[in-house]
């Protein structure tokens, strides 16, 4: 029964940084919104760097639907974003910061191998949907 199995609730402390370089934006897009008119440059669009940066709780709920598959959902409660620190020039050269949420399966094939997949809104780069996908071993 689903019952007999354990829910879990998982709540970290995080902090973070991450960057992400020469990332293509198309015209009007992108913190700074231009053009790039360089000799390499593609037309309509530009590069910028971007740079994320977390620091806040975690909030993880792990629920099992059976002995093979559990649902996961994940909230990181960023500070920055949720007091909107920093204003708008931080944003405008390339900073961002959000509170992603995040909802998922994992299947666990046996009790060694799993494989995860999750969508995601808010997140790193962007405020629109995400997704990812893992597999992995565990010790």
């Amino acid at each position: 029964m689903v019952n007999e199995l354990p829910s879990v609730l998982q709540i970290t402390f995080v902090l973070s940084h991450m960057v992400a370089n020469s990332v293509p934006f198309k015209a009007g897009e992108g913190p700074q919104a231009h053009v790039d008119t360089g000799p390499m440059a593609a037309p309509g669009l530009h590069r910028e760097s971007l740079y994320y940066t977390n620091a806040g709780l975690m909030l993880r709920a792990i629920i099992p639907i059976n002995r093979y598959a559990e649902g996961v959902f994940q909230w990181d409660a960023n500070i920055l974003s949720l007091f909107d620190l920093g204003g708008k020039k931080l944003k405008s050269d390339g900073y961002l910061w959000t509170s992603p949420l995040r909802a998922g399966l994992s299947i666990n094939a046996t009790d060694r191998v799993f494989l995860h997949g999750s969508a995601s809104l808010n997140g790193f780069g962007g405020y629109g949907l995400g997704a990812s996908a893992d597999a992995g071993v565990r010790f």
